[in-house]
């Protein structure tokens, strides 16, 4: 008996090539640089507080980089020297000042800067040429209340970034708290203040 045969055919290879896609990776934010940024303040209002009125002002923190930047907890401050200065007059050294005592712009003020509780700290992105803000709050020294008057205002400040020793430099923040206490909330924050 004669059967017939069937050629099976061959297999066949298929090559396939999983397509890839590369995700492109969103560039890492880093911690803003204190050179990048620049400052300066305003004095908005009132702040009600623990059944008083705290006055504001609100400092402005602007990037000025070419890149954003995370900023995130409380800035650290430091002040100087007296918003009220009489001239100081060249000494005998022509490369020196002579200032009235107590009006040196350099001397580091007593006032004393706390953590407010009021908003807890959040990552805040600053984009090239955006701003953002954080608040000191503090009770006037002419409040009938107060009994240890700041009368000068500081001149200056110096202000830091978490992560940065180095300085941001702000001139006449306006402040005179009463026994020196400032209270400063963290960066993002712009409280609702009224006149």
């Amino acid at each position: 008996m004669h059967g017939s045969v069937t050629a099976a055919a061959a297999p066949t290879l298929s090559a396939t090539t999983a397509a890839t896609t590369h995700t492109p990776t969103a560039p890492e934010i880093r911690d803003c640089p204190a050179p990048d940024l620049t400052a300066l303040s305003e004095t908005p209002g009132l702040f009600p507080e623990d059944d008083e009125q705290k006055t504001v002002t609100r400092v402005l923190l602007r990037n000025a980089g070419r890149s954003a930047c995370r900023l995130n907890g409380w800035p650290g401050l430091v002040f100087y020297g007296y918003d009220v200065v009489p001239v100081c007059v060249p000494g005998p050294d022509p490369r020196t000042r002579v200032c009235p005592p107590g009006t040196r712009p350099n001397e580091q003020r007593r006032l004393t800067t706390v953590r407010s509780q009021l908003r807890p700290p959040s990552d805040v992105i600053l984009s090239p040429g955006h701003s953002t803000s954080f608040d000191l709050l503090w009770y006037n020294s002419f409040s009938n209340d107060c009994v240890a008057t700041v009368i000068e205002s500081p001149l200056s400040a110096e202000i830091r970034v978490p992560g940065d020793a180095r300085t941001i430099a702000l001139s006449k923040p306006g402040l005179q708290p009463c026994d020196g206490l400032i209270e400063v909330t963290t960066f993002g924050t712009r409280l609702t203040t009224h006149q």
